[in-house]
């Protein structure tokens, strides 16, 4: 008889919901309301202890951070540890192009470099994620005809992710969260 491994229900589900990432939260955030909470008075703690060891894989290269699949591990995931960062050509050429995050989260910052070019160049947009930061640089040229570009990129810390949208999430239901945002791993918890 095989072992199974139990499933991750609320946080794996987000990546299945690319429309509405607060779905996956919504089991938790229920249970909040449905015991009548209106408020808290307090932080909100991401407790990521579960997991112990390095946030990287085993073999995992250095360079392998800056994709999608080198994203940290953590034992608070949402959306497998990664946000999309749309870049769209500006409204004429020589403006800076046009850059969102989905799901919109303050948690990542975006530094704009992107050029709008001229139609026939080629796009060479590129992205760099400093270790241990939460930010993108995004530079390069994107011709102004050009459908855009989608690319998928990780942060650095994803329990604090996973606690920023949850309070997101908690404040569409109504429930006022009057602390800060914290997140802690089994290092933070020995010390």
């Amino acid at each position: 008889m095989r072992s199974r491994r139990p499933k991750a229900r609320y946080w794996h589900q987000s990546r299945c919901r690319r429309d509405d990432i607060f779905k996956a939260l919504e089991p938790l955030v229920s249970a909040l309301t449905n015991a009548g909470v209106k408020r808290i008075a307090g932080d909100l703690v991401g407790d990521e202890s579960y997991f112990h060891g390095p946030p990287f894989g085993s073999g995992w290269a250095w360079d392998d951070l800056q994709y999608y699949y080198g994203a940290e591990i953590s034992a608070l995931t949402i959306n497998d540890n990664t946000l999309q960062v749309v870049v769209k050509a500006g409204s004429r050429v020589g403006l800076r192009c046009q850059l969102s995050l989905q799901p919109a989260t303050p948690w990542l910052s975006l530094i704009n470099r992107a050029e709008t070019v001229e139609s026939g160049t080629a796009r060479k947009v590129h992205f760099y994620h400093p270790l241990g930061q939460n930010v993108i640089f995004i530079s390069g040229p994107m011709p102004i005809n050009a459908a855009g570009y989608t690319n998928e990129v990780t942060l650095h810390n994803p329990a604090g992710l996973f606690v920023s949208l949850f309070k997101q999430a908690l404040a569409r239901q109504g429930i006022k969260v009057t602390g800060k945002l914290r997140s802690f791993n089994w290092l933070d918890r020995q010390a």
